[in-house]
């Protein structure tokens, strides 16, 4: 930076230069936006529409997007902004999607839905967390405890289960109410593993916290 200065007492005329200084700024939102412009409506979600497409949200890859939602038997599609002027429906293979298509049919469950519009296709799986065990439902005589999904860190894969009492005794996680997949802790090390050791409860109330963003090195912490 060049500078030229009068010097007053002197009257005489002055130059100072400076090094040039660089300076990268990067900012930051303050909230983020968790859900995206997509939905799913249909007779199975919200009555064709009746109420707000339930929604989808964004995930760490452009143009892939995610719903964990609740569906009754019935038919389903995508669409955006709550409107019928761009809706994906089904396409000419089994997990094809395509602009304007035909409805989905589904049986009532909970499920996970991806929408990749980089490749025009989808995912529906079932899908739920939970905690089963003789210190909460008799090791499945009843539903399991439900985790629901922590979007507030929406690029993390992190669930959460606030208030949940315990009796005495042992407990795991699972999926989708079934056994094929299920975490326990042999090390109780708040590290889980697949069918992993029992975790041991004294009675009580509970909340968790599965975090499965490094899915290698799934952990927990109860509160």
């Amino acid at each position: 930076v060049r500078a030229v200065i009068l010097d007053a007492a002197t009257s005489s005329v002055l130059e100072r230069t400076t090094l040039t200084t660089s300076i990268n700024v990067t900012t930051y939102l303050t909230v983020l936006d968790l859900s995206s412009t997509w939905g799913i409506v249909g007779s199975a979600a919200n009555d064709w529409g009746a109420t707000p497409d339930l929604p989808m949200f964004t995930t760490g890859t452009d143009g892939v997007f995610v719903a964990y939602v609740n569906l009754t038997d019935g038919e389903w599609k995508f669409r955006e902004n709550n409107d019928w002027s761009n809706n994906l429906g089904s396409g000419s293979a089994a997990d094809d999607v395509s602009s304007g298509g035909g409805n989905f049919a589904t049986t009532a469950g909970s499920f996970k839905i991806t929408l990749d519009l980089n490749n025009n296709k989808y995912t529906k799986e079932s899908f739920s967390l939970g905690i089963v065990g003789g210190a909460y439902n008799n090791w499945g005589a009843t539903p399991d405890a439900q985790f629901k999904r922590d979007w507030s860190r929406p690029f993390d894969d992190i669930w959460i289960l606030n208030d949940v009492t315990l009796i005495d005794g042992e407990y795991k996680f699972r999926a989708n109410n079934d056994w094929g997949t299920n975490y326990g802790d042999s090390n109780a090390d708040g590290t889980l593993e697949l069918d992993g050791g029992n975790l041991q409860a004294t009675a009580g109330t509970y909340s968790f916290i599965l975090d499965f963003s490094d899915p290698a090195n799934p952990t927990y912490t109860i509160n």
